[in-house]
């Protein structure tokens, strides 16, 4: 005989809730089976196609940086073209060393890897 105790009462209700308002969960009995996992870690990983072109401010917000990271490697040719010795590898390379770092930041826009047994 199950007698639930005063601290299962949230998971009750809870479930009583779910299947009031939701119509129960998916796995249940009698219910259609769960659609195929997905095994492809291009489409599993893809945050460019299921969502930031589809939002506004992900969409603005990449197009930004792009502009960005674009005027970075040109302010880093103007400084090596400009500055003289050892000025203009330094500029120069810290504006491009700030460009590539942004382009690696822009990535999480199109693909975002991730493994629980990594964390």
């Amino acid at each position: 005989v199950f007698l639930p105790g005063t601290q299962d009462r949230a998971v009750r209700d809870f479930r009583q809730w779910l299947q009031k308002t939701a119509g129960g969960i998916p796995w249940a009995k009698g219910r259609d089976a769960l659609p195929p996992r997905v095994r492809n870690k291009g489409e599993l990983f893809d945050v460019y196609n299921t969502h930031t072109k589809h939002c506004r401010h992900c969409s603005r917000a990449l197009v930004n940086l792009k502009r960005v990271r674009t005027a970075l490697f040109a302010a880093a040719f103007v400084a090596v073209a400009v500055l003289n010795g050892l000025a203009a590898v330094g500029v120069g390379g810290m504006l491009a060393l700030a460009g590539l770092a942004l382009n690696r930041f822009m990535q999480l826009f199109y693909v975002y890897e991730f493994e629980h047994a990594d964390n």
